[in-house]
């Protein structure tokens, strides 16, 4: 309690948006309770950063596995999720590894998570809009061209974890803000839909010690199993209208 008062005093002083939802209870399905994948099953690609790689979680506590176990509970044969990230990406990292894995497969569903990095380094609005259009694009691409299979996410905020409370929060929920925006406009225009995840990450403040990793930033894979418990009425809302293979 005495850490998440510390927080709250920081980013009330910092000026910053705090969220009064506390966070419900979200299951972590572990591989021994999973099913296996099926290869020829629903095929997902997930394409980001740390936040999609899981930095500091077991693999299967990533939020893609995490979705992935999830569907399978549903009933729906799914294959291993692929992985195009890494951490400190920022969109060019991205879209140029992308390019270098040369991935031909025409994925059921892509995932894209990617922005925090370039937030983070100061990259200015426009440049952000135009690396961001070309790995949308690329998505798109990689979902046989159908942009109703690609899922854009926003961008989660790190401002308010404890080691974001050090670094301006007010400030980088404002910048965060900003590069949403552009993605809200860039998929709009490209019939991709965006799911809003920026506010969910923000409930990390109420129990940092359970809800984020040693490193006091990246999530915890309690949190991946919720942002997945968020993203399933999505997937479950396109699945039910089928998808062409």
């Amino acid at each position: 309690m005495a850490t998440v008062f510390v927080i709250t005093v920081l980013l009330a002083l910092w000026g910053y948006r705090i969220v009064n939802t506390r966070l419900p209870d979200s299951e972590v399905i572990s591989v021994d309770s999973a099913t296996t994948f099926d290869e020829s099953g629903l095929s997902i690609l997930a394409l980001g950063d740390s936040y999609t790689i899981g930095e500091n979680v077991e693999i299967f506590e990533r939020w893609p596995m995490q979705l992935a176990f999830r569907l399978q509970r549903k009933a729906f044969a799914v294959a291993k999720p692929t992985f195009v990230a890494d951490s400190g990406w920022m969109t060019t990292d991205l879209s140029e590894a992308i390019r270098s894995r040369k991935l031909s497969q025409a994925y059921d569903l892509v995932f894209l998570m990617i922005g925090v990095n370039d937030q983070y380094r100061g990259s200015p609005e426009e440049d952000f809009r135009q690396h961001f259009k070309v790995v949308l694009d690329q998505a798109i691409q990689l979902a046989s061209d159908d942009a109703a299979k690609v899922f854009a996410i926003e961008i989660p905020d790190w401002g308010a974890t404890p080691f974001g409370a050090f670094n301006k929060p007010a400030q980088i929920d404002q910048q965060i803000a900003a590069f949403d925006m552009i993605i809200q406009n860039e998929c709009r225009t490209a019939g991709v839909v965006v799911i809003p995840l920026t506010n969910i990450s923000r409930e990390v403040w109420w129990n940092p010690s359970k809800l984020l990793t040693d490193d006091d930033l990246h999530p915890s894979g309690l949190t991946y199993a919720r942002w997945a418990d968020h993203l399933m009425p999505f997937i479950e809302n396109k699945l039910s209208n089928g998808i062409e293979r």
